[in-house]
């Protein structure tokens, strides 16, 4: 799936980041989705004015792997999207129509989500899932923080039993942590969210942080300073992601090691160091 960079950072639908782009951002987007099409492994039609690249995929009853797309359908990010801050969010962060997904796809997603007749149900999306609010902060308008009514909505969707996990890319960073129905902290454990780290683009917080983003509700633990990917083995009793790195990018054969691997028995909803 998508994110952002494909056509231009943190756009949203039809409304580019720099309103100095918008009289061409729709034929950008269009040149940008048509360009995708043609150079990833997908079986999808060829784009027109969109690209409908919301779908599922099965591996008989073990796995269903749901994916999104967060960025074609989105409303504009709230507040005027001021990038790291510290303030309260303003009112518009909470209103209930502004959306994600957009309609359509959430009603597809909800329809998945209830149809559910896997052992797990993964969704593959591309910004941060779990609330990583800092005292009341939105320390990043862009991913679901901004758009808490839909994920709530969401959440609240999840059934308990169903063994889902979200996997998430985006943030340039590695982590892991727990989802809840009913507030983070406190509420019944319905799902866990892996965050995989880039490929090769540099980090985009400060590793001096990483005691600071630990100690946020729910988060398992974070590598905020290196490359890498994670490999998953999926069982009926037990989904296990490695979390592989190297030191650097710039030098040919740098050795790979694990950072860390993590463990969810099927059934507990809740992540632990393997």
């Amino acid at each position: 799936t998508w994110d952002d960079h494909e056509v231009e950072n943190n756009y949203a639908g039809l409304t580019p980041q720099h309103r100095a782009d918008a009289a061409g951002f729709a034929e950008r987007r269009r040149a940008a989705y048509q360009a995708w099409w043609e150079h990833q492994p997908v079986a999808l039609p060829p784009p027109v004015d969109g690209l409908t690249i919301y779908r599922t995929a099965r591996w008989g009853d073990l796995l269903e792997l749901v994916v999104l797309d967060g960025r074609q359908y989105r409303t504009d990010q709230a507040c005027g999207d001021p990038g790291l801050s510290l303030d309260p969010p303003c009112d518009e962060t909470f209103d209930a129509t502004r959306t994600m997904l957009g309609d359509e796809q959430e009603a597809w997603l909800f329809e998945q989500i209830a149809g559910r007749s896997t052992t797990w149900q993964a969704l593959a999306q591309q910004t941060i899932f779990g609330d990583v609010t800092l005292g009341g902060a939105v320390l990043n308008y862009d991913q679901w923080d901004g758009y808490p009514v839909e994920r709530n909505r969401i959440v609240e969707a999840f059934d308990p039993a169903a063994n889902t996990v979200v996997l998430t890319g985006d943030i340039h960073f590695a982590g892991t942590g727990t989802l809840r129905q009913g507030g983070r902290g406190v509420g019944d454990p319905v799902a866990v969210e892996f965050v995989a780290t880039s490929i090769s683009s540099g980090g985009l917080i400060d590793p001096a942080v990483t005691e600071v983003v630990k100690s946020i509700p729910d988060i398992l633990d974070v590598e905020l300073e290196h490359r890498g990917w994670i490999l998953h083995t999926v069982t009926p009793e037990r989904w296990t992601a490695e979390y592989r790195m190297v030191d650097t990018v710039k030098e040919p054969g740098a050795e790979v090691y694990v950072h860390a691997t993590y463990a969810i028995d099927a059934g507990t909803n809740t992540v632990g160091f393997a």
